[in-house]
């Protein structure tokens, strides 16, 4: 058995890409599984980690989460129910058929991700013998860009 610290100097002192990839097919070759975790995280640590940078001093934006797609989604909501007093079953169903991003105003009201809304729409969906949404499906309804006349003039739009 070769050792652990000759088989990652022989790893990092590869010269090509190529190079590199066969060495590291050689680790099951040359050492038993206990080792594998060990030598990995010893490779990563010097050759990739260094080269790492972090990425959260920029907060990449998505336009459907911005107040002005909210505000079109949250108005539509409130419009098809009634300022929010018509809420049964019929009442969100036909709201969210006529307009699928009003999804967005309504998941945020209830204060739930898209995860956890698609996994509670199983609650509903498994009875009813209907398939569940998937995170993407909320996704992709939210992010419909709401079709919704403006404001009447004098009426103030809703925060």
């Amino acid at each position: 058995m070769a050792r652990v610290e000759d088989t990652i100097n022989l790893i990092v002192g590869a010269t090509t890409w190529d190079e590199r990839v066969n060495r590291m097919r050689q680790i099951p070759a040359r050492h038993g599984t206990n080792e594998h975790a060990g030598i990995h995280a010893k490779v990563a640590k010097l050759l990739y980690v260094p080269h790492l940078a972090p990425d959260f001093a920029y907060i990449h934006g998505a336009d459907f989460y911005e107040l002005p797609h909210f505000q079109l989604a949250y108005n539509k909501a409130a419009a098809a129910t009634a300022e929010f007093t018509k809420v049964s079953v019929a009442d969100l169903e036909a709201a969210i058929q006529a307009e699928p991003s009003v999804l967005l105003a309504l998941r945020v009201i209830t204060g739930l991700t898209k995860g956890e809304f698609a996994a509670s729409s199983v609650l509903v969906a498994e009875p009813l013998g209907l398939k569940p949404l998937t995170s993407n499906k909320v996704d992709s309804m939210e992010r419909r860009a709401p079709q919704l006349q403006p404001p009447r003039p004098g009426r103030r739009p809703r925060p």
